[in-house]
């Protein structure tokens, strides 16, 4: 009798917490339906300028919601709103790099972006002008904002489009030596520009000084970094800059200074 009764209380207590789990879930969904109806009371939008870049604020970027959904964010009942198709219409934008959105208890959309950063501004050899990103995405020049990277012109050349992927191997040659200057403090803080001349050979042009440095083809890159930053540390002490013209990495195992 014991051992029966025993099974019974197992049984009884097995149905309660049973009931208990459905009605928990049944609460959790109704509040959920109930929250997706609340309307959208509050927006928050973060943007990393830190970097310095101020390709979109957040005025750009309700206009953006605004203009994806086709109505007025404030107001808009929250289960109306797609938060994965607004995530990546966000990311569609040139200036954009990743978009994180969601709602939270109080019925507040937030909206985190962090911008493209660009490395380099281009202005090739039919004018056209756009930035080349960290990515090697090519970005539009922004009507409000420019940013203060080192400058490529002369002959350089892609596919003649301001957006997308840079596609000529010559033109992702010069991507990867931007890479180069961006991750090495001594060469970010020299070159301010990069002249692409007519046999598609470089040019960098120092931020301090009237010295062109003659890079050359995009090649053997290691060893002419490594050449152009004992120069400038050691090699030029006893001539001066002042002498130079221009100096020449061209030619392997020596260095070519052209006085003025």
């Amino acid at each position: 009798m014991n051992v029966t009764w025993g099974k019974i209380q197992t049984y009884v207590y097995s149905v309660l917490w049973f009931l208990v789990g459905v009605t928990f879930v049944l609460f959790m969904v109704a509040a959920d339906q109930a929250h997706q109806l609340n309307p959208c009371k509050s927006l928050k939008i973060d943007i990393n300028h830190d970097q310095g870049n101020y390709f979109v604020d957040q005025e750009d970027v309700k206009a953006l919601i605004e203009q994806h959904i086709g109505r007025p964010i404030l107001g808009t009942p929250i289960g109306s709103i797609n938060l994965e198709t607004l995530e990546a219409y966000l990311e569609h934008n040139h200036y954009v790099e990743n978009a994180e959105v969601y709602v939270d208890l109080n019925s507040t959309l937030w909206i985190k972006i962090r911008q493209r950063s660009p490395l380099a501004r281009v202005i090739d050899v039919d004018n056209q002008s756009y930035y080349i990103s960290k990515e090697g995405d090519k970005m539009p020049v922004s009507r409000v904002f420019s940013s203060r990277v080192p400058v490529i012109s002369g002959y350089f050349k892609d596919n003649g489009k301001t957006t997308g992927m840079l596609e000529k191997e010559e033109a992702k040659k010069v991507y990867q030596l931007l890479v180069k200057i961006h991750n090495e403090a001594f060469l970010d803080a020299l070159v301010e520009q990069i002249y692409v001349n007519k046999k598609g050979d470089l040019i960098l042009i120092p931020k301090i000084g009237n010295v062109e440095i003659e890079f050359g083809p995009v090649e053997r890159v290691e060893e002419k970094f490594r050449t152009l930053k004992t120069l400038y540390l050691e090699g030029m002490n006893g001539i001066g800059w002042n002498h130079c013209k221009s100096v020449s990495l061209k030619y392997k195992g020596q260095i070519v200074c052209k006085k003025k």
